[in-house]
């Protein structure tokens, strides 16, 4: 940190191979949504569960990076670290031995899935302890207005957090043998926390990757990707019901009556009113196939397949993957990348699978770049990170352009917006967080420091 500098965020000492953990816990601090924050507050405070100390103790742990602790002893850093690399060896599975060394990208989640387990935990704790007990029902409720009140707030922590970090994906399958076209917007199965984005191949003459480019090819519907040996309703379907027909030929009852189900079926969907309909499952033929009837048919093809983004969350986090295979291992790509500090994003809602598809856009704006500097078997993880201190939050109040990029972005404050005018934007102020060291940085710096693989982006 430089001296004679309060006004910059705090930072822990690396004991030994936990810079990806100075990077890591600075990239959360950065997060400015109050709900973020909510999510730390509880009143109770169980030792046992490590769920709770989990909670309790990141919490701790960013306030004091952010100076909202009133913690300032020279011991207070050691007993912090010391206490949550227990909760996160506990509950996360994060070694917190010296010599090891940890992915930054996939300490980010298990501790975001961590985190919600926890939550969960808590939620069930209050529900169970505002029930009443069967044996008894005519007994007043023991917790009162103080267990209500737990509980609701339990509820709204979990929901913020869903809000913060779960976002959801819609999967489009085109079978190029019968065109079927199959939109998947399941919210449990095409769920996301953190989306990862391929790197090109480093080349002599090649430019910088662009970020904002390669989320328009993977999560914006921009390129079609190709899946060999795909299994599709559509041609198992038809497979199963010539196959049975094949066999009803010889005299097999059994198959007669399956084919005429499965021509039942076809028949439908040939149909006006069936357009958009989605065939039966392969798993689903079994039941329509009889005891002695050929079973179905699975018939696997060439699929393209697109990804578009559904639902996003309130803070996207985006991964570059710089490590490839090489001929003698892996090898980590150091191919430089452009970013930008504001990234609109093209969303495509939910809605009927046949219908008129609507598009909206959002935009997000950067809060964090964790980079790694060194190869794939050693290195070191530092994070360029937002300072929202009392001296960059409203001090600048004019926009400027740098390099074609925006330099500043709007008021981050939900209770700031009423305040400020139209064209007015705020400077936002950046530090650089190198385990202990903490120095001012600006976009530029930001911007061009090599090495960039973890983004953290907040609408």
């Amino acid at each position: 940190m430089e001296a004679g500098d309060d006004d910059l965020p705090r930072a822990f000492p690396n004991p030994g191979q936990w810079c990806w953990f100075n990077a890591l816990v600075q990239a959360l601090a950065s997060i400015s949504d109050p709900r973020w924050w909510a999510i730390f507050e509880h009143e109770d405070k169980v030792s046992s569960d490590p769920s709770c100390d989990l909670l309790s103790k990141l919490g701790e742990v960013l306030r004091w990076i952010n100076r909202t602790s009133s913690e300032a002893h020279p011991q207070v850093p050691c007993a912090l670290i010391a206490s949550l690399a227990w909760a996160m060896q506990e509950e996360c599975g994060l070694s917190s031995a010296s010599g090891e060394q940890q992915d930054a990208h996939e300490a980010l989640l298990q501790l975001v899935e961590a985190l919600d387990l926890a939550l969960v935990r808590r939620q069930l704790a209050a529900t169970r302890a505002v029930q009443r007990a069967f044996w008894d029902p005519f007994r007043p409720c023991i917790s009162g207005c103080a267990g209500i009140l737990a509980w609701a707030k339990a509820m709204q922590s979990r929901r913020c957090f869903l809000e913060l970090w779960h976002g959801t994906l819609e999967e489009t399958r085109h079978c190029c043998s019968c065109g079927l076209v199959t939109v998947d917007r399941c919210e449990s199965k095409q769920a996301f926390r953190c989306l990862s984005l391929d790197m090109p191949d480093a080349r002599p003459l090649a430019g910088a990757a662009d970020l904002a480019a390669s989320m328009r090819d993977a999560y914006c519907g921009g390129a079609d990707e190709e899946i060999l040996g795909l299994i599709c309703a559509e041609c198992t379907l038809r497979a199963s019901a010539w196959k049975c027909l094949l066999a009803s030929t010889r005299g097999s009852l059994a198959a007669l009556g399956a084919c005429r189900r499965l021509q039942g079926i076809i028949d439908q969907r040939k149909g006006i009113s069936s357009q958009g309909r989605v065939p039966p499952e392969p798993e689903v033929l079994w039941s329509l196939c009889p005891a002695g009837s050929p079973p179905p048919e699975l018939s696997k093809s060439r699929h393209l397949r697109r990804f578009r983004v559904c639902k996003a969350p309130r803070l996207l986090a985006l991964h570059l993957r710089r490590l490839t295979h090489g001929p003698w291992g892996p090898v980590r790509l150091t191919t430089p990348v452009r970013f930008p500090l504001l990234l609109d994003l093209e969303l495509t809602p939910g809605g009927e699978p046949g219908g008129p598809t609507k598009r909206t856009e959002q935009m997000f704006a950067l809060d964090a770049v964790v980079s790694h500097l060194g190869t794939a078997h050693e290195g070191h993880f530092v994070t360029h990170r937002a300072w929202h201190g009392s001296g960059g939050t409203g001090l600048a109040l004019f926009g400027r352009r740098l390099g074609g990029a925006l330099d500043t972005v709007e008021t981050w404050s939900p209770w700031m917006r009423p305040f400020t005018s139209r064209g007015k934007r705020f400077l936002r102020r950046w530090v650089l967080a190198n385990d202990s060291s903490v120095s001012t940085a600006t976009s530029s710096q930001v911007l061009a420091f090599p090495g960039a693989y973890l983004f953290i982006f907040e609408r």
